[in-house]
C-alpha cells in the first residue's frame, strides 16, 4: 500500500495509519468518503476560528478564519509538518515573521500573526480577492508597456522598504505578484511571500530547480538570479534581477530565457545572453529606455545592475515621461480560484482568494475557478489588529488598577479577599513540557488534559512530563491515564534524579493506562506520558484527540 495525503495538510501519511502524523487530522478509512476537516470550527490559540480550506499544497493548508475578537476575516496558513519538526527553523520562522509584519508599505501582503498551537505552527495574513500575475498573464499573454511598467513600479515600492530593513525576497515571480482593487477602483498591487524561501531547511539544487531535503521546490529557473543559481550570497540585486525577468515577460509574453530542461534555463541565466526584443516581439512597441533598463537589470554580475530597488523606480519614471500612467485601473479583473474541498455541505461564504493561495502553495494542485459573487467580505486590516491589541493593553491597564486596589483591600484588613483562596489548579498541560525542567505541575486528585502533538525528531514521539508533589514524602500513588485513538500509550514515573520508579504499559493501542496504590518514598514524582515507539516506523502524532492524566496519593 502507498502512502496517503492528509485532507488537512497534504503531508505523506503512511499505510494504515488512521490520524496524520503532521496535524493530528484523523483520516477516513481507506475506500471511504473524506471526513470533514479536523479543524474546521475550531480556534486557533483562543483568537481565529477556522471557517473553511481554500487550499493545500507543498508547504501546507490554507484557511479562511475569523478573528473572534475582531469579527474580520483573515488567511491563516498550517505550516508542513517537516517543517514544524525543526525547532530551529521554527524559531528562524518566528523572528523573519516578526519582521515582515513590520513592513507597512501598502504593496506588501500585510503579516498580522504567527503562533505555534497544539504542535501546529501557523501564520496568520490579510485576505485578498482579485488574481495574481501568473492568472493574468495566462489570461492576456501579455501587457501594454505602460501597465507593465505601473505593475514594476509598484513592486519596486515592496522591495525598497524591505530592502532597507535587510529583508530579501529571494523568490520573485508571477506567483507572488498578486492584483487585487484599492478603495478607489485602481488596481493594487500586493507582493507576496516575503522572506520565506530563505527560511527554509538546507537545500540542494537539482534538474527541477531548489529543492530542500523534504522536496519543496526554492525558487523558479525562469526568475532566478545568476549569484542564486551559484549558491553565493545574496542581497536585494537578486530581487531587482527576477524584476527584470518579470518585467522581460509581461512585455514580450516570453521568459528571457526558455527551455524545456530546467538547467538549460540556468546555464543561460549564467551565460547573460538576453534576446532582444526584435528577436522575440518584433511587433513591440516600447518607450525609449526600456529595453536598455531590463538588460541592465538582468546583467549576470549583482555589481552590474542599478544599486536599489530606488535607482530603478527613478529610471522607470524617467522612460514612462511624467511618471502618472494609471496602468490598466479600469481593466476588469478575473475571479480568483480556489483549490476543491473535501466534500461536505456547501460553504455560505463565497469562494475568495487568500494571498497564501498563490504565495504560499507551490503549483501542484488543480484549480478550479468558482462562479462570480457580489458579496462582500470584511477583511481585517492592520489598522483593525492595532485597535483590538490597544483595547486588550487598556483592559490590562484597568486590571492592574483593579488588582491593586484589592491588594490595599487585603492588606487593610481584608486579606481573605487576595490572599484566603488556593491558586486555580493547572487542568491543561503547559507548553513545552518534553523534559523534566519544564515539567507542568500537577494538582492532586485534579483531572489534567494534554496532547501528544508534533513529534520531537521523526524516530521519536511527542513526551509529556508532569510534576507531583508527594505530601509527606510517602504514600501510595494512583494514576488514571485515558487513551488517545490509535495510539499506544506508555507512562513512566522518575524521582528528581533520573531514577526511574515505575514503567506501566499494559493496555493496547487506543486505550488507557493505570497504575493503582504505588508506594512511593519520595517527596515528588516525574510522570512521563509518550507513545510506545516500534522501531523502524515513524512516531504518531494527535493534536484533536486529548488524554486526562489524574493522580492521586493515600498516606
Amino acid at each position: 500500500m502507498t502512502d496517503r495525503a492528509c485532507p488537512v495538510c497534504a503531508s505523506a501519511v503512511p499505510a494504515g495509519n488512521a490520524f496524520c502524523g503532521a496535524c493530528g487530522a484523523r483520516l477516513p478509512a481507506t475506500g471511504t468518503e473524506p471526513r470533514a476537516d479536523a479543524l474546521i470550527g475550531r480556534v486557533v490559540d483562543t483568537r481565529f476560528r477556522v471557517l473553511r480550506l481554500i487550499g493545500t499544497g507543498g508547504m501546507g493548508a490554507v484557511y479562511l478564519a475569523e478573528h473572534v475578537g475582531i469579527g474580520k476575516r483573515v488567511a491563516i496558513k498550517v505550516l508542513r509538518a517537516d517543517l514544524r519538526n525543526h525547532p530551529d527553523l521554527v524559531g528562524r520562522f518566528r523572528r523573519e515573521a516578526m519582521a515582515v509584519s513590520k513592513l507597512t508599505d501598502p504593496h506588501t501582503i500585510t503579516v498580522f500573526d504567527f503562533g505555534v498551537w497544539r504542535g501546529l505552527v501557523y501564520l496568520v495574513m490579510e485576505y485578498l480577492r482579485g488574481a495574481d500575475l501568473a492568472m493574468v498573464l495566462e489570461r492576456e499573454g501579455r501587457l501594454e508597456p505602460g501597465a507593465a511598467l505601473d505593475v514594476c513600479l509598484q513592486i519596486l515600492s515592496s522591495l525598497a522598504e524591505a530592502h532597507s530593513k535587510g529583508i530579501v525576497h529571494r523568490d520573485l515571480k508571477p506567483e507572488n505578484v498578486f492584483i487585487t482593487r484599492a478603495a478607489g477602483g485602481d488596481e493594487l498591487v500586493k507582493v507576496l511571500d516575503f522572506g520565506l524561501a530563505k527560511m527554509m531547511p538546507s537545500h540542494q539544487r537539482t534538474d527541477q530547480g531548489f529543492q530542500t531535503r523534504e522536496g519543496a521546490l526554492l525558487g523558479t529557473p525562469y526568475y532566478m538570479a545568476p549569484e542564486q543559481i551559484r549558491g553565493d550570497a545574496v542581497d536585494g540585486r537578486c530581487d531587482l534581477y527576477a524584476v527584470g525577468a518579470l518585467l522581460f515577460r509581461m512585455l514580450t509574453g516570453r521568459h528571457p530565457y526558455e527551455h524545456l530542461n530546467p538547467m538549460r534555463v540556468f546555464e543561460a541565466h549564467l551565460e547573460g545572453n538576453v534576446p532582444t526584443f526584435a528577436a522575440v516581439a518584433p511587433e513591440l512597441k516600447v518607450p525609449a529606455g526600456t529595453e536598455a533598463l531590463i538588460r541592465s537589470l538582468l546583467s549576470v554580475e549583482a555589481s552590474d545592475r542599478p544599486a536599489d530597488a530606488l535607482a530603478v523606480i527613478e529610471r522607470i519614471h524617467a522612460v514612462m515621461g511624467d511618471g502618472r500612467h494609471r496602468g490598466r485601473s479600469q481593466a476588469p479583473l478575473p475571479a480568483q480560484s480556489a483549490l476543491p474541498e473535501p466534500a461536505r455541505p456547501e460553504p455560505t461564504e463565497p469562494d475568495a482568494v487568500s494571498a497564501f493561495s498563490t504565495s504560499m502553495l507551490l503549483d501542484d494542485a488543480p484549480w478550479a475557478a468558482p462562479e462570480a459573487t457580489e458579496e462582500v467580505v470584511d477583511p481585517a486590516t492592520r489598522e483593525d489588529f492595532l485597535a483590538y491589541e490597544r483595547g486588550l493593553r487598556r483592559r490590562g491597564v484597568v486590571r492592574t488598577l483593579v488588582l491593586l486596589l484589592v491588594a490595599g483591600v487585603a492588606l487593610g484588613g481584608g486579606g481573605w479577599l487576595l490572599f484566603g483562596r488556593a491558586p486555580k489548579p493547572i487542568t491543561v498541560e503547559v507548553e513545552p513540557n518534553n523534559e523534566p525542567k519544564d515539567a507542568t505541575a500537577l494538582t492532586l486528585g485534579v483531572p489534567l488534559t494534554g496532547h501528544l502533538g508534533a513529534r520531537q525528531h521523526q524516530d521519536r514521539s511527542d513526551r509529556d512530563v508532569y510534576r507531583a508533589l508527594i505530601p509527606g514524602a510517602a504514600g501510595a500513588l494512583t494514576v488514571q491515564l485515558t487513551g488517545v485513538p490509535r495510539i499506544d500509550l506508555i507512562l513512566e514515573g522518575f524521582d528528581k534524579d533520573g531514577g526511574k520508579l515505575f514503567e506501566v504499559n499494559g493496555a493496547g493501542v487506543g486505550e488507557g493506562e493505570a497504575l493503582r496504590a504505588h508506594p512511593v518514598t519520595v517527596d515528588q514524582v516525574y510522570l512521563s506520558v509518550r507513545e510506545v515507539w516500534v522501531q523502524g516506523e515513524p512516531p504518531s502524532e494527535n493534536s484533536t484527540d486529548a488524554y486526562t492524566l489524574t493522580v492521586t496519593v493515600e498516606p
